[in-house]
């Protein structure tokens, strides 16, 4: 999100900015009308794309959970539960 900091926020502001999205939409408070929009669109795509980024890998982690239980009681099946 470092290239997406408007010019006019720097020091401890840009670091409550990059920290969450609820610092980003205080420090927006400060900004003027364009740099608290582009601001806040930063804060919102960050936001998303780690959610995004978050969402696939727990896909990933329950398929993989799904295949290796559908293993795991056809071997048993196959062996008489045991």
């Amino acid at each position: 999100m470092n290239a997406a900091l408007p010019s006019g926020l720097g020091g401890a502001a840009a670091e409550r900015a990059r920290e969450t999205v609820a610092g980003a939409a205080a420090e927006s408070a400060h900004l003027g009308a364009d740099a608290s929009a582009a601001l806040l669109k930063a804060a919102h795509s960050a936001f998303l794309n780690g959610l995004n980024a978050v969402a696939a890998v727990s896909t990933a982690v329950f398929v993989l959970l799904a295949v290796l239980t559908g293993v795991y009681f056809q071997r048993a099946g196959r062996t008489g539960g045991e």
